[in-house]
């Protein structure tokens, strides 16, 4: 009886010996999805185990696949990879090789491979390689007002660069806004075809001459993504003006109680002044605001004394607000969130608080905001609507080079004025400036202002006359 008790317990014993340990179960996830092909591109997968013991390394296998060839297109993956022991996980790296081929995006597939080792739960992933030679296309409004009167007409201008201009482009967009295609323009195909041999096209847009008494509208054309290009700008605006414009409200200038620079204040006034507008000036508080000194003053006749504070504006008695340059433009700042060296610099929250309130009703009732010179430093830091999103952000503007108030910021470093001018306010909140005299011709800035919709933006003192200028002729 002992002996047949003893060989059952074996053989017992043997059959728990001989049953197999539960396989790990392996998911596979894209865990970063795109790489662009450049030298630091980079996606990659992740493989984790579970019911497994970690203390094991485990050897996972895959195969690869998709349109991107591997060892071509990205450095070779061997088709395994091995989680360490004490480790859950293992990551799968995509590195695209860079080349000159102007190609589409292409895709990289991922599979896990069946094993006895264990059991797969999630099997697939597609990652993506970016390609770095495929044409970069942009719109520009580059005349951006179309009259009713004479049938004046706008140019949208779709242009490339890098790839091969060898062959057309087709860009495609599409097109919005509250004009409406067939009724008040000519209808737009949605598709601009660059030329052989060409890096632009122009596509002009025709108004039509109704006899509807109507505001001014708008045309907003928005290129759309494409495998056989990248959109570095994409976004332009178009207004067709009537030809029955009732007369226009009065433009707000604002300066700075202290430190605006005086051309910028008299010039664009003396250009709306001479085309018919009323001009009413505004600042912080309603008392005698200083200029600095030598910017364009009569010797001792530089001092002005503003029609109203900015509290007391009411946006929907003006046609446009412009924020005059200078120093002390900075007082207006609203996100800014440094402190000047100079004090007079340093605006009070009410007034940083009630310039932006006016920049966003000037925006909602899409009116004109304009900026010159470092008064577009204040259009910059102005956040608008329920985004809170800079006015400038993606937009298109001129800022000029040079010097900028000493700040320290909100980290407590010193920033010399030096690096951090107007440019630097208006680049770091997302804006695409132009090159300084960049804009016809290269050796002066008095013809470098920009048009984005309903934004003006004018380098300095030099082009501040052609601000009011530009200004008048779009409120007509």
């Amino acid at each position: 009886m002992a002996t047949l008790s003893n060989r059952r317990a074996a053989l017992h014993l043997e059959r728990l010996e001989s049953r197999e340990v539960p396989a790990a179960t392996l998911r596979l996830a894209v865990t970063d999805p795109t790489a662009p092909e450049t030298a630091t591109g980079i996606a990659h997968y992740t493989v984790t185990r579970t019911n497994d013991n970690l203390a094991q390394p485990l050897t996972v296998r895959y195969s690869t696949g998709g349109n991107a060839v591997n060892g071509t297109d990205y450095n070779a993956l061997s088709g395994q990879a091995v989680i360490p022991a004490g480790k859950s996980s293992v990551r799968i790296d995509v590195r695209p090789k860079l080349d000159v081929l102007d190609e589409p995006d292409e895709t990289v597939v991922v599979s896990l491979v069946n094993s006895s080792a264990y059991a797969v739960a999630a099997r697939t992933g597609t990652t993506r390689i970016l390609d770095d030679d495929l044409p970069v296309v942009r719109v520009v409004a580059t005349d951006d007002l179309a009259t009713e009167a004479g049938r004046t007409t706008a140019t949208l201008t779709f242009s490339r660069t890098l790839g091969d201009i060898s062959r057309p482009l087709s860009v495609r967009y599409t097109v919005g806004g509250s004009a409406t295609a067939g009724a008040d323009y000519g209808s737009l195909s949605g598709v601009a075809t660059i030329p052989a041999g060409q890096s632009s096209v122009r596509v002009t847009v025709t108004p039509a001459d109704d006899s509807t008494v109507e505001p001014r509208e708008w045309i907003n054309v928005r290129i759309t993504d494409n495998a056989a290009y990248r959109v570095a700008t994409r976004t332009a605006a178009i207004s067709i003006e009537d030809n029955d414009v009732a007369d226009p409200l009065p433009v707000l200038l604002v300066i700075a109680n202290r430190d605006f620079f005086y051309r910028e204040y008299a010039e664009p006034r003396r250009a709306l002044m001479e085309a018919g507008f009323e001009v009413e000036v505004a600042a912080g508080i309603r008392q005698s605001s200083n200029p600095h000194a030598n910017t364009g003053e009569t010797p001792g006749n530089g001092a002005v004394v503003p029609d109203l504070s900015l509290a007391e504006v009411d946006s929907a008695d003006y046609s446009a607000i412009v924020f005059v340059g200078g120093w002390g433009a900075s007082s207006y700042q609203y996100a800014f969130g440094g402190t000047y060296s100079n004090a007079v610099y340093n605006g009070s929250p009410a007034v940083e608080a009630r310039a932006n309130e006016l920049i966003n009703e000037f925006v909602a009732q899409d009116k004109y905001v304009v900026g010159i010179c470092h008064g577009v430093s204040v259009l910059a830091w102005a956040r608008i609507g329920a985004e809170g999103r800079s006015l400038l952000a993606d937009r298109t503007a001129v800022a000029p080079p040079g010097l900028g108030p000493n700040f320290i910021d909100a980290d407590g470093i010193f920033r010399n004025g030096t690096g951090y001018d107007t440019r630097w306010h208006a680049s770091t909140n997302g804006a695409n400036l132009v090159p300084a005299y960049s804009l016809g011709d290269p050796n002066t800035a008095a013809d470098d202002v920009i048009v984005d919709g309903r934004i003006i933006t004018a380098q300095d003192d030099t082009s501040a006359y052609l601000a009011g200028q530009t200004l008048a002729q779009r409120l007509g």
